[in-house]
């Protein structure tokens, strides 16, 4: 899913909602990154939602979660690589490079306690960028039932 295109290539706020429906999910991982990128905040966010009720957000920044696909030097370019560092917590790593210039990051997401007992339903993407400001969009999603 490309944000770009959802939006029809102009602005506005796009997402997407994917079914994952895994039992005790106590881990997401996902490859996403950004068309362009930016540092601005509340771009960007991805919510999951399990079957009891629970729900938790998390807001991806530029330049600690996320980053842009092309590494050229003049947008989002780095991240905080690292693991989460608890329940509740998100982190990136690099998972990627392809040598000419392209990266895919990996999100790890460890999810919040009240997940524990609930199976994990759904995660939805949410974006507010524009063209040449921040699309993301995402390549791979799995989900654990143990820590990172």
């Amino acid at each position: 899913w490309f944000s770009y295109v959802a939006a029809g290539g102009g602005s506005g706020t796009v997402s997407v909602t994917i079914p994952i429906n895994v039992a005790k999910g106590r881990t997401v991982y996902t490859l996403m990154n950004t068309g362009w990128g930016t540092s601005q905040t509340g771009l960007l966010s991805v919510t999951f939602t399990g079957s009891g009720g629970a729900t938790w957000t998390a807001n991806l920044a530029g330049n600690v979660n996320v980053r842009d696909y092309n590494q050229n030097g003049s947008t989002t370019d780095s991240i905080l690589c690292q693991l989460p560092s608890g329940v509740g917590k998100t982190a990136t790593i690099n998972a990627w490079v392809n040598g000419q210039g392209q990266r895919l990051d990996m999100q790890v997401y460890e999810l919040p306690a009240s997940f524990k007992k609930q199976t994990l339903v759904s995660m939805t993407i949410t974006d507010s960028g524009n063209t040449n400001v921040q699309r993301s969009f995402i390549t791979a999603l799995t989900v654990s039932t143990a820590a990172p």
